[in-house]
């Protein structure tokens, strides 16, 4: 039976900034989750693995006729100094290329499209470059450094270098066409595959086997995908070799091979690959495809966590060491990455524990009207000093006065109840699938900051593991630092507390899997027997009140009233 484990010892698998990339995907059917994982993933690589090359997103802004009067400007005021021509008008192809070099777009284009016009390929791409603002992925500025952005004049330029054979231009027209920019014709798609058989472009085999697999922009076709993928990884394209495991992975497109899956991980995480060094270690840890070794999974598993920690994934590197620390607690790499991690020692894991003398845990715990809090048990189990931190960072010493060790809740009483915050309204009334809810709490407030933070999502079923009636499974993204908190209606009323999320690696070894956003949360209704366990005092809290309303507006009146728990 697949236990579920505490949300202080949670895998987290998204990243954020990818939840449109989520959103997207889930309204399409999909034979495996971990394949939903790996789509989020190649979609980032997509957008930054292009060698010398990215695209600008922003929307048209100027016209050609502004940057030719600026040209124009110039030539003017120069003669009408001098009496002498620019000197860029004298200029060889090296001073466009310098000035492109130096980020001087316009001086660049007023050099270089000549020689363009003339048949020159470097010259083309840097006008394709140009064109698409490449340096300027994220710039919501159509206008950059005098340049309009206009895709339609990069393409040309783009294809036009690339039917020559240019290597760079050939994989960013791939980028162009696969995320649909540019032109819109149908031919593109043809084009790119005659160039890509033509010029073996890599860059252009993975793009296309990237769009294929997944259907972005084109019926999806899995065998073809499969066709491509191996055309770049027998170039060594990192990436193809991780999306091309992922297919033998899963048998779609070629019959399954979990050893050349393997195989394939491998070739791609011995080229610093983080995702590919966390599939690489989830199978040794299961023996999916080789034989099963805990130290192998280990030692890719913490690979994987610093080569997140490279690229700047803070939470992916905290999943590598809960994923260690669930194969061997005590393995001296899971001291070894926490300290790389905070770069420094005594400092918090994704668990909440820390090394040394005041190791610490943190939870989210919610004021109630008896003027009580309450939490996860798994919070504060073994904790001898307990404080409730405030939203306007005022803190609160507390208590364990009750507890339920198998529900995991616990009742705490607040050292001056009559500094908690507003408490809030319990409901009872039970949700079915499919009924919206959403938390706020604190995840991670170690790293992510003591800002309370809202996650949504819906009930995925009315039960748990096994039919466990106690529980609601949720799809609603919870991590470390999330447990104890309370789940809401969309009226603002507490109906659960959140609790567990479902291990990924019981999850993988038992079904080859990786689970996505499968959560937790005990049904308020077993809270009320902890409650009326303990005394009544003379103090009262008052109650937000539940209401109908949007739910930023239902965020706004309740997020002053979650609280951090931290637990020495």
């Amino acid at each position: 039976m697949l236990n579920a484990m505490p949300c202080k010892k949670q895998t987290v698998i998204d990243s954020i900034g990818l939840v449109l990339c989520h959103q997207s995907l889930s309204n399409q059917s999909t034979s495996s989750t971990s394949r939903l994982i790996l789509y989020l993933f190649h979609v980032i690589l997509l957008t930054s693995s292009l060698a010398g090359t990215t695209i600008g997103f922003a929307a048209e802004g100027a016209s050609k006729r502004d940057v030719q009067s600026v040209f124009d400007g110039v030539d003017r005021s120069f003669s009408a100094s001098s009496g002498e021509k620019p000197p860029w008008e004298t200029d060889d192809l090296a001073s466009g290329k310098k000035a492109f070099k130096d980020g001087e777009y316009w001086k660049a284009l007023k050099l270089l499209r000549p020689y363009a016009e003339g048949g020159d390929v470097e010259a083309q791409w840097i006008l394709g470059e140009i064109y698409s603002h490449a340096l300027n992925l994220n710039s919501g500025t159509p206008n950059v450094r005098g340049v309009p952005r206009d895709l339609d004049e990069a393409a040309m330029w783009y294809r036009k270098a690339a039917k020559q054979g240019n290597q760079q231009a050939i994989g960013a027209l791939a980028l162009m066409y696969l995320y649909g920019l540019g032109p819109k014709d149908a031919e593109t798609a043809k084009e790119l595959r005659s160039m890509a058989e033509q010029y073996g472009s890599a860059d252009a085999e993975f793009r296309l086997g990237a769009q294929l697999s997944y259907g972005l922009g084109v019926p999806e076709d899995a065998e073809e995908a499969a066709k491509w993928l191996k055309k770049a990884a027998l170039q060594d394209h990192a990436e193809a070799q991780l999306l091309l495991g992922q297919l033998y992975q899963e048998g779609r497109g070629v019959k399954m091979d979990q050893a050349m899956a393997v195989k394939l991980y491998r070739a791609s995480a011995n080229q610093g690959v983080a995702l590919a060094q966390m599939m690489l270690g989830i199978c040794y840890a299961s023996g999916a495809g080789v034989a099963q070794s805990n130290e192998a999974a280990i030692d890719w598993t913490y690979k994987a966590g610093k080569s997140f920690l490279r690229d700047g994934k803070m939470e992916m590197a905290l999943a590598r060491l809960e994923f260690i620390q669930e194969i061997s607690p005590d393995h001296f790499l899971v001291g070894q990455l926490r300290n790389e991690i905070y770069n420094k020692e005594n400092r918090p894991s994704k668990d909440g524990k820390v090394v040394g003398e005041h190791a610490q845990t943190f939870g989210t715990g919610w004021p109630v009207k008896e003027g009580y809090v309450v939490t996860s048990a798994h919070v504060v189990s073994g904790s001898d000093d307990i404080t409730l931190l405030r939203a306007d960072g005022q803190q609160l010493k507390a208590s364990v006065v009750a507890q339920d060790p198998v529900n995991d809740l616990v009742i705490l009483l607040p050292s001056n109840p009559d500094l908690l915050p507003k408490a809030f309204t319990i409901s009872d009334a039970l949700l079915r699938a499919g009924d919206e809810v959403f938390t706020i709490g604190y995840p991670h407030p170690d790293v992510l900051g003591n800002e309370p933070k809202l996650t949504n999502g819906i009930i995925s079923a009315a039960t748990g593991i096994g039919g466990d009636p106690r529980l609601y499974q949720i799809s609603t993204p919870v991590q470390g630092g999330n447990s104890g908190g309370p789940l809401f209606n969309t009226r603002g009323e507490v109906v659960g507390i959140v609790e567990s999320k479902l291990s990924d690696k019981k999850m993988f070894e038992a079904t080859g899997e990786i689970p996505q956003n499968v959560n937790y949360a005990v049904k308020v209704a077993y809270l009320s027997p902890l409650l009326h366990s303990v005394l009544a005092k003379s103090t009262s809290i008052e109650e937000i009140q539940g209401n109908a309303g949007s739910m930023k507006d239902i965020a706004l009146r309740l997020r002053e009233s979650v609280m951090i728990v931290i637990a020495k």
